[in-house]
């Protein structure tokens, strides 16, 4: 049998890292992993850990039933419903918070129907300050619409919310989820090493019933 070979080199991380220090959105469950048994202490030949986290900690997918009341959970989505070819979009030097059509429009020209679509603010510099948690650059509703009548796959961005903090109605999300889009929230800042180039996309939620969201690992595999 001929050897696969795999170029590792070609794969990069977008996940952050989750753990007892990592930021939530106000009002979400804080992350707590401890250490409950220790190889050694009291007669223990192994270690064990407890997990606590919310569902929408670090880098995460959001799933129909976060924001419509019949939605789908995450763990009845297709394991690939937030992966496929993708670009990266850069506005990060953006004066503004706000991504709209027009910026899309001007910026997103390789963007097709199928596709998996990246916002790069640059706020993953910065997770945990007061910015990231609140004065984020965010996807605006005529935004989405843009995105819906592309006929995209899914959305991801680096920012703590692909909506502004300050919203009421949540129409982004509630847009984006009616239109089977899936979205992706708290990507790393190694989306920067992507801007330009090509790649798969290929983000994996972990498989929870009944839940309106998931951690995930998320990784990018350059194509050109």
């Amino acid at each position: 049998m001929k050897r696969l070979r795999v170029d590792f080199s070609r794969v990069i991380d977008l996940s952050q890292t989750i753990s007892n220090a990592s930021p939530t959105y106000p009002g979400d469950t804080k992350p707590s992993i401890d250490r409950i048994r220790r190889i050694g202490i009291n007669g223990s030949a192994y270690n064990l850990s407890r997990l606590t986290i919310s569902p929408h900690v670090a880098t995460h997918v959001d799933a129909p039933l976060h924001f419509l009341s019949e939605g789908r959970c995450v763990g009845d989505l297709d394991p690939f419903a937030y992966s496929g070819e993708a670009v990266v979009v850069d506005f990060s030097s953006k004066n503004s918070l706000e991504i709209n059509a027009e910026d899309l429009e001007a910026k997103a020209v390789e963007v097709r129907s199928g596709f998996v679509v990246l916002l790069y603010t640059g706020f993953s510099k910065i997770v945990g300050k007061v910015d990231w948690l609140r004065n984020y650059t965010a996807l605006t509703e005529d935004g989405a619409k843009w995105l819906i009548d592309k006929g995209v796959k899914a959305v991801g961005t680096d920012a703590l919310s692909i909506e502004r903090y300050d919203s009421k109605d949540y129409r982004v999300h509630k847009l984006l989820l009616q239109n089977s889009i899936g979205i992706i929230e708290g990507l790393s800042d190694e989306l920067k090493r992507l801007i330009g180039v090509k790649i798969l996309f290929i983000c994996l939620p972990l498989k929870i019933e009944c839940c309106e969201g998931a951690p995930a690992r998320a990784i990018a595999v350059k194509l050109s």
